[in-house]
């Protein structure tokens, strides 16, 4: 399950299994990367980490871009593929590459299943966080990182309701 806080009237920060006192922790501040004597980081210790919840996968990488992306399909071998410029902050533009997919030539990441499925799209650059939800089953271009879980289809299910 996602974390999503729940703030009672008593000011702890409750979760179905992370809660933190934060009445306790402003009034004891300690510096959060010193795991001696932290309730923060003892809490933190015991979370699951992304790795076993998901795959991180990164986008396609061919061998020459200019050999490979097309700004049209000419052929049945060309699928449509999003650049990192394309993602943005919780929204997706297509701007109309295409990639010639031909899965031995490709230089690496070219498991086609990775991206035949809603996932999100992770930009790998930048100072914050840009992602999107991919639903309509986009490649993607090594710029991005794909994230593949179960909770995405959880989350996609419900979001399309």
């Amino acid at each position: 399950m996602l974390f999503r806080p729940i703030l009672p009237s008593d000011g702890q920060n409750i979760t179905e299994d992370f809660s933190i006192n934060y009445a306790e922790l402003l009034a004891n501040p300690t510096d959060p990367f010193i795991t001696t004597s932290n309730p923060l980081v003892e809490k933190l210790e015991f979370q699951h980490i992304i790795g076993q919840h998901a795959i991180v996968y990164r986008g396609i990488e061919t061998r020459s871009n200019d050999d490979w992306l097309s700004k049209e399909a000419k052929d049945e071998t060309y699928v449509p593929i999003l650049l990192g410029s394309d993602v943005n902050k919780f929204t997706t533009t297509f701007t109309g590459t295409y990639l010639r997919f031909v899965k031995s030539e490709m230089k690496s990441n070219a498991n086609e299943a990775m991206y035949r499925q809603p996932k999100i799209l992770m930009r790998r650059t930048g100072s914050s966080i840009i992602a999107d939800l991919d639903k309509e089953n986009f490649f993607a271009l090594k710029n991005l990182a794909v994230v593949q879980s179960w909770v995405i289809l959880v989350f996609h299910s419900i979001y399309d309701s």
